[in-house]
């Protein structure tokens, strides 16, 4: 049976005929010299048929004396000094030759020795590490394609998934960005511009009003529209004239006219400074009798050709004392009742202020008939009274009997009834 040996130097697991036992023998895996004392005899077995004598070959290089059982990767001993090889080589034990016949029965031998070795002698054997099949490289090597091939898909999915994440979230930002920035601009331009009226606002509300006279001021704006509404548009002006006209405007204000220059010869019409004022300003102002030097203050708004002056925002600020006669309805009555032309011609084409009237009635809005304190007071004859066109709105509230004072031109008389032009009742 054959011996079971393990190689000092390269730990090869190695078998060899029984007839060697006790003698050195070389390994046929790395060359080194195996001492005799390295091999042990195995037990007794029954003696194997003899081998049938060997088949006649081709001559070949000399077999080994013994073959290889098993390798594994154990700790390598030491391995035999250069002496002890020298010195198994000086005796000249070599194997002998052996048979393929040889090869054969040792083959057979070692199966079965294999098969029938205890369970301790096998533990005791180095385990060769079982090596992976060329198909289950294959399995693991496509596994792990597959997988990358996956991981890569994956990873491409990601990135045009956030790809377009970012395009579409870059775009809306930009978008976004565009339309604050153009309304931060617009809010801006508006902003500043609010701030310059604003400025220009209250820079001439803090300047000082300018006192003028309603001559002075159309004369400038004749002279040279230019420079005069450069020096006063937009400034707060207190202006001093006489009284011309009240009438009532087209946007439901009151329009209050002071003479300016008189006409040029041949024309009819002057250039006059005119003030837009609020009703709810006008309680004071209706006292005021044409020809009377009144006080207005307001904001110039420039020019209108050489026909007027425009002052806005106006408000009335008083007046002078009244230098029209003022007489009472039952005495202009009387005066009339006794000397109907001599009354005319003391008061005609004047302004007057005729007090203690009383409504009889009114006709077409702007006609109101008056009489003196009434018929219990003996009083005769009649005043007619022709409101201005745009104040005709004032005779809605009078009422037959109400007592009124009123302000106009006295323009004669005509069948007993004393005429008065342009005229406005004052509350």
């Amino acid at each position: 049976m054959p011996i079971r040996l393990v190689c000092p130097s390269c730990s090869a697991a190695l078998s060899v005929k029984d007839e060697y036992a006790g003698r050195a023998v070389k390994c046929p895996k790395c060359g080194s010299v195996i001492p005799g004392s390295a091999s042990a005899p195995s037990a007794s077995k029954p003696a194997l048929p003899s081998p049938l004598p060997p088949l006649p070959q081709e001559p070949k290089a000399a077999q080994n004396l013994f073959e290889v059982v098993n390798e594994t990767e154990e700790p390598k001993g030491e391995r035999p000094s250069d002496k002890d090889r020298t010195r198994d080589d000086e005796r000249g034990e070599r194997p002998a030759r052996r048979d393929r016949g040889d090869d054969r029965n040792d083959e057979a031998v070692a199966k079965r020795s294999k098969r029938n070795t205890p369970d301790d002698d096998r533990d005791d054997r180095p385990v060769r590490k079982k090596r992976r099949r060329d198909d289950d490289d294959y399995e693991d090597d496509e596994g792990r394609s597959a997988r990358k091939e996956g991981r890569s898909k994956l990873t491409l999915i990601l990135a045009l998934v956030f790809g377009s994440l970012i395009l579409c979230c870059g775009g809306v930002s930009l978008g976004v960005y565009y339309v604050l920035q153009k309304a931060g601009d617009r809010v801006q331009e508006v902003t500043n511009d609010l701030k310059n009226k604003a400025e220009q606002a209250e820079k001439a509300a803090n300047s000082a009003p300018i006192s003028i006279t309603a001559e002075e001021l159309a004369r400038e704006f004749k002279a040279n529209p230019t420079a005069a509404a450069e020096k006063y548009t937009d400034r707060t002006l207190i202006v001093d004239g006489k009284l011309s006209d009240i009438t009532e405007g087209a946007k439901d204000e009151v329009i209050v006219s002071l003479d300016g220059l008189t006409p040029p010869p041949g024309q009819f019409i002057g250039t006059s400074v005119r003030f837009q004022m609020r009703k709810g300003d006008t309680s004071t102002l209706f006292i005021a009798s044409r020809g009377q030097t009144i006080k207005v203050k307001g904001k110039c708004a420039g020019n209108v050709g050489d026909l007027y002056v425009n002052v806005t925002d106006a408000t009335f600020e008083g007046a002078e004392r009244d230098l029209n006669p003022i007489v009472s309805a039952s005495r202009l009555l009387s005066e009339f009742a006794l000397a109907p032309v001599a009354t005319d011609s003391k008061y005609s084409d004047k302004a007057i202020t005729i007090t203690g009237a009383f409504v009889e009635k009114v006709e077409n809005e702007s006609i109101m008939i008056a009489t003196g304190p009434g018929k219990k007071a003996g009083g005769k004859g009649k005043i007619r009274v022709a409101l201005s066109f745009y104040t005709k709105s004032q005779s809605d509230g009078f009422k037959p009997g109400s007592p009124v004072t009123i302000k106009g031109e006295y323009s004669g008389s005509r069948d007993g009834t004393i005429l008065i032009n342009r005229a406005w009742i004052a509350h």
